[in-house]
């Protein structure tokens, strides 16, 4: 006789057998559960792209002053999955805690902090009403940790980090100029180098100037600092650190 747990396996397993003709047998793909950690592929996304946006600008700097609509969409890219990157990482730590999930990293946190983090996580409806930095304030609070500064790094930039990206998602269209300046162009200005392939131009510092390789690379060293700040906090290692993937980007089309 099969028992209940044999017949649960073989459910898990979904085996469907069926003969077609003389001897012969197929057999269905077995369905197997899985847990994926996004943060690590955003991560991923972000280097891949700062290292295209680096490559093109160096191919085509020295030329007039142009717009590159390839590097504008590497930069964009870069920015958004870095941000990406870190709200990703804040959600899978909370719900692997609240799923009770069976991992040996997890370890650092002790049993009361794990019963904190997974009320709020309740109370919060699973993140939906924190910002991102906040889900990083009450994950630092609720393990008595003391909590970033603000006032310095890693905050800082990855606070205007966000807002950056936030222009890029939620963007409204306005004039611009150097006389007459966007709000983040005297916030950003100070922080990366400017994109070389428009050099010479009248156009204003922020958005044109302002978004180039140097942007990417800084976007994504950002997010990393910030996130290894964190988790070191804790001498806890997530999927981003421990996976290693390939890093040389591709040769640009038609090379």
């Amino acid at each position: 006789m099969t028992s209940s747990a044999g017949r649960l396996a073989c459910a898990k397993l979904a085996l469907m057998v069926e003969i077609r003709g003389e001897g012969t047998m197929t057999v269905g793909t077995p369905s197997i559960s899985m847990r994926s950690y996004l943060s690590t592929q955003h991560l991923w996304m972000a280097h891949h792209c700062a290292q295209y946006a680096q490559y093109y600008e160096d191919r085509y700097r020295g030329q007039r002053p142009a717009f590159h609509i390839h590097l504008r969409g590497y930069i964009i890219a870069t920015v958004t999955e870095s941000v990406a990157f870190v709200e990703a990482l804040i959600n899978e730590l909370f719900s692997d805690v609240f799923d009770n999930h069976n991992d040996e990293r997890l370890k650092v946190f002790d049993a009361a902090s794990h019963q904190r983090m997974t009320q709020h996580w309740r109370d919060s409806g699973f993140g939906k009403t924190t910002s991102i930095l906040e889900k990083y304030e009450f994950a630092l609070s609720l393990n008595a940790q003391a909590g970033f500064d603000k006032g310095a790094e890693p905050y800082q930039s990855m606070s205007l980090l966000i807002s950056l990206r936030n222009w890029q998602v939620h963007y409204y269209p306005s004039n611009v100029s150097d006389a007459d300046p966007h709000s983040l162009q005297a916030k950003l200005k100070s922080r990366f180098e400017p994109n070389s392939l428009m050099t010479g131009s009248g156009n204003a510092w922020f958005p044109d100037k302002a978004l180039g390789a140097g942007c990417s690379a800084w976007a994504v060293s950002t997010a990393e600092a910030f996130a290894n700040n964190f988790v070191e906090r804790f001498s806890y290692e997530p999927n981003y650190r421990s996976i290693q993937h390939p890093t040389d980007p591709p040769p640009l089309s038609g090379e």
